[in-house]
């Protein structure tokens, strides 16, 4: 990971997101260099919009662990629309 990755990792993560402008302040960086990095960063998304149709980016907030459930039930379609009241036999 880059220098640029790791700040705008850290402005995203302290606070309530940044316009496309934001990142390149915080980043010291161009346009297109923020556009890149933006987007080759799979933990940053648009989260909303501003008032000027600008995009608001956001980390994703992800768990530290994840394990896998010993088991898993497994809904079928029949399953699904009976429940959803849609099955017709």
């Amino acid at each position: 990971m880059n220098q640029r990755e790791k700040s705008v990792i850290a402005f995203l993560s302290y606070g309530d997101g940044g316009t496309l402008r934001d990142v390149m302040l915080a980043t010291a960086s161009s346009k297109r260099q923020a556009e890149i990095l933006l987007a080759n960063l799979p933990c940053i998304y648009i989260d909303r919009w501003n008032d000027q149709g600008e995009p608001i980016y956001c980390m994703a907030e992800t768990p530290p662990d994840c394990p896998k459930p010993e088991s898993v039930a497994r809904e079928t379609r029949r399953d699904h629309h009976q429940m959803s009241g849609t099955f017709r036999a």
